[in-house]
């Protein structure tokens, strides 16, 4: 997520280019091809014509040749050709251009960390990503939590920590002013909050998306996820005589509803939209086919929560008494094998304010080069939490992201699944939290209690057949029987009895989330099973004790 402060009303932006490497080489490769292709169409046609001439008589107004025409096209290839490749020539160097020189150092350390599957067709396992040599990254996490351990550690060469009154370390490169990490600046806490906003809240209008060009406005894009809808786009015909004769509307339908009485229509599941989500934009909108804000979109602010964790990373990078004022963040969403190339944020008027990123989920690798991709970048890992701030001279520094750590060895997220996982599960649910904290409890008394209270009390008493031991079993086991019966059912007693999976809230709860109500079935029927087998238990703890004669004596006692 990137944090800027555009101030708009800046100079004009770096000139986008269209033509890539790739493209440039194409274009030189087959540049010779077409034209030596072109001159023998050429010299085929001219041969022709003459042919067909000598054959006829001569016309009074003879037509245009195939020859004129196939020459025509190849001085109009050869214009196009020539000014192709000398805008190659401007834009990727004067010198000798050769396949070497296209390569730059950032590309190529691009490529090394890049992901890269073994090519072994006949395994019929999961792709094995290829092993990648990370001794060369800057781990700032290993730095900090050597420096907290020992304030006078041996920092790596050219790393640095910045004095100030911060609450995280704060590092920063020799050779890059400007820049600075801070390593788990975000609590777990923090780290879940944003990116249940990040993908709930963030990609809300009016702030844009990457869908926004073909689908328009999207709204409550997660929640039709998780309730399995499509968008649909249909394309009504409209009577003669009203305003327009066609009208195309994008809107979400369960997958066994019809989509109404339409012409044409397409549609895309909810789910597919999430997972192809990879930018929105919040605060100011930026234009990304200009590469600039547009402040004519309509536009929401920041959230003041957003802002006031911004100003507060940002503190590092800012002069004294200066406070950061943010108007605009970027939000990118990456997937499995995805990167973010090499690139310069050159969209801001006032270079002198940082760019606040803050890395949210899977580890990564971050790049940061120099001024030009000739510049050999330092590779350093990006972990959730992390927070990077580049202003001044580190603006003007590629830099980009060619790794996301996706497998459960690498990605180094486990006490954020965690912890993510437990405070969504009430959530998704729609119910209070309080639901999930009672399962909980549940959960963890069933197994001390359950071995003090029936097992161990039983264990001793059929080593010392006690009447007494007997008695105690009986009661809390008969309670145990009690609780499982009524957690099969769950009355809407605590929580509307959501807090136990039972047969009532499965049925409440199937309409509206049926992989929950699927859940909730699965405990029902394991409540119904252990309530069988707890009276089984009862069962067969009764006979014997009839049978071992001190029923005989607990009545006899009684009496």
């Amino acid at each position: 997520m990137l944090i800027s402060a555009p101030k708009t009303g800046g100079e004009t932006l770096q000139e986008v280019r269209t033509l890539t490497p790739t493209t440039a080489r194409i274009l030189r490769w087959t540049s010779p091809l077409l034209s030596n292709v072109t001159r023998f169409l050429l010299c085929s046609a001219i041969a022709h014509a003459r042919r067909r001439r000598l054959s006829r008589p001569p016309s009074p107004s003879p037509p245009v040749t195939p020859a004129f025409v196939v020459s025509f096209a190849h001085h109009i290839f050869t214009i196009v050709t020539d000014l192709c490749c000398q805008r190659i020539h401007q834009m990727y160097g004067s010198d000798g251009v050769n396949e070497d020189s296209e390569r730059t150092a950032f590309r190529k350390t691009e490529k090394k960390y890049k992901l890269y599957y073994d090519n072994n067709k006949s395994s019929k396992k999961k792709k094995k990503a290829r092993p990648v040599d990370l001794s060369e990254v800057i781990d700032f996490k290993s730095v900090s939590e050597s420096f907290t351990r020992n304030n006078d550690v041996h920092l790596p060469i050219g790393v640095s920590k910045l004095e100030c009154q911060f609450a995280r370390p704060v590092f920063s490169l020799d050779k890059c002013p400007g820049f600075y990490f801070i390593p788990e600046a975000l609590s777990i806490e923090e780290q879940c909050r944003w990116i249940k906003e990040s993908l709930v809240s963030f990609p809300e209008p009016p702030n844009r998306t990457n869908h926004n060009a073909v689908h328009g406005a999207i709204h409550d894009l997660f929640n039709a996820a998780k309730d399995s809808k499509v968008l649909v786009e249909e394309e009504k015909i409209i009577l003669p005589g009203e305003e327009d004769a066609h009208t195309h509307k994008w809107e979400w339908a369960t997958c066994d509803e019809p989509s109404g009485n339409t012409n044409t229509s397409k549609s895309i599941s909810a789910s597919v939209l999430l997972r192809k989500l990879r930018w929105s934009t919040l605060g100011l909108q930026f234009d990304w086919s200009k590469r600039s804000y547009n402040v004519s979109l309509p536009h929401n602010k920041i959230p003041d929560a957003l802002c006031e964790v911004a100003k507060k990373m940002a503190s590092p990078a800012m002069p004294v008494g200066e406070e950061f004022q943010p108007e605009a963040a970027i939000v990118n969403y990456f997937a499995s094998g995805d990167m973010l190339g090499g690139h310069l944020d050159d969209m801001e008027a006032d270079w002198s304010k940082p760019i606040v990123s803050m890395s949210l989920g899977c580890k990564a690798i971050f790049l940061l080069g120099g001024k030009s991709r000739n510049d050999e970048p330092l590779a350093m890992f990006l972990r959730s939490g992390d927070i990077v701030l580049m202003a001044g001279e580190a603006r003007e520094r590629f830099h980009g992201i060619p790794r996301i750590f996706t497998d459960t060895e690498n990605a180094e997220i486990d006490c954020l699944e965690n912890h993510f996982s437990a405070t969504t599960t009430a959530w998704i649910k729609g119910e209070d939290v309080t639901i999930w904290f009672l399962a909980v409890i549940y959960f963890l008394s069933g197994v001390p209690l359950g071995y003090v209270l029936w097992y161990r009390p039983l264990y001793r008493v059929f080593r010392k057949e006690s009447a007494f031991g007997f008695g105690w079993f009986f009661l809390f086991y008969l309670l145990h029987i009690c609780f499982v019966i009524f957690a099969a059912v769950a009355p809407p007693i605590v929580f509307k009895g959501k807090s136990l999976t039972g047969i009532l809230p499965a049925v409440d709860l199937v309409g509206d989330q049926a992989l929950v109500g699927i859940f909730y079935f699965l405990g029902f029927g394991l409540f119904c099973l252990e309530a069988l087998l707890s009276i089984w238990v009862i069962q067969q703890v009764y006979m014997y004790f009839r049978g071992s004669g001190r029923a005989a004596e607990m009545r006899s006692g009684g009496a």
